[in-house]
């Protein structure tokens, strides 16, 4: 049957829940590929959920003019330095000035409330991380950190960081997933999971900036499936904030401004990670303020 506007959306949904594989497609493949990677999902997922490889699907979006994201090389695919140090000051002149998160939350100008913050232990290891600049020469190829690793029963970890931030959420055969979930980043409510990305809190290529050229690829796939660093967010949010540190971008809802800086800070604690100077000048402006 050919691929039309009318049952589309069926096979796509098909797809993304793990019924239907490439080969089962046939000529509509590309078709699904496409629509799949339009939802959100990544290459990388897109090869799993279609058991196929990753070639195949970046040559299946080729063929539906849809330009796969470049492999990385020395310079990172952010804004330009110039745009990036315009972007830290607009931070960082932000945190200055009277847009207070208290007084934002107490004239409701903010979404839900964010999970209490150990200000004194964000600050306490921030304290203790490296400062120095980012290592842009480590090549980084989103295809070396392996995620979304399976877990059983159908499930992957994308599955289950969406079972764990959902509200009322049902979970099928074959890990079909229903709930409702709240975008921190945003504060939008949504309850297609299709909807969603799953954000690494430090983005892969941040991480790959800041001192991993020992790490294993067994180390970049724990890391890429640690699901206390990941995060449910809409896809609009996550393409605005691509893999930029916290002095130059941070998430629109102000009230989840102090977790989000204290999340940063454990993840490259945790992992050892350093943080850049201006990246520490605006976290530790962000936790100074959480304090008050």
């Amino acid at each position: 049957m050919p691929y039309t506007d009318e049952f589309d959306w069926v096979l796509t949904n098909r797809a993304e829940n793990g019924e239907i594989t490439a080969a089962s497609l046939g000529p509509n493949r590309a078709y699904v590929v496409r629509d799949l990677y339009r939802r959100g999902h990544t290459i990388t997922r897109i090869s799993t959920l279609l058991s196929t490889g990753l070639h195949q699907v970046k040559a299946d979006l080729a063929k539906q003019g849809v330009k796969a994201p470049a492999r990385r090389s020395r310079t990172r695919n952010r804004t330009t330095r110039a745009a990036a140090a315009a972007a830290a000051l607009t931070v960082i002149t932000m945190l200055a000035s009277g847009c207070q998160y208290l007084d934002q939350v107490a004239a409701g100008q903010t979404g839900p409330a964010a999970e209490e913050v150990d200000v004194a232990a964000a600050q306490r290891q921030l304290d203790q991380l490296e400062v120095r600049p980012e290592d842009t020469g480590y090549h980084y190829d989103r295809d070396d950190w392996p995620h979304w690793s399976y877990l059983g029963d159908g499930c992957d970890v994308r599955d289950q960081v969406l079972q764990q931030q959902g509200h009322d959420v049902q979970v099928g055969p074959d890990c079909t997933i229903t709930g409702r979930w709240t975008s921190p980043y945003d504060v939008v409510t949504v309850t297609d999971p299709g909807e969603l990305d799953i954000d690494h809190i430090v983005a892969l290529s941040e991480v790959a900036d800041s001192g991993v050229r020992g790490w294993s690829e067994a180390d970049r796939e724990r890391y890429a499936n640690d699901s206390r660093h990941l995060v449910a967010v809409t896809a609009t949010s996550n393409r605005q904030k691509s893999d930029q540190d916290p002095a130059e971008w941070l998430p629109s809802n102000t009230a989840y401004r102090c977790e989000y800086a204290a999340r940063w800070v454990a993840a490259k604690y945790e992992y050892r990670l350093a943080v850049d100077l201006s990246e520490r000048q605006a976290l530790t402006g962000l936790l100074r303020r959480c304090g008050r």
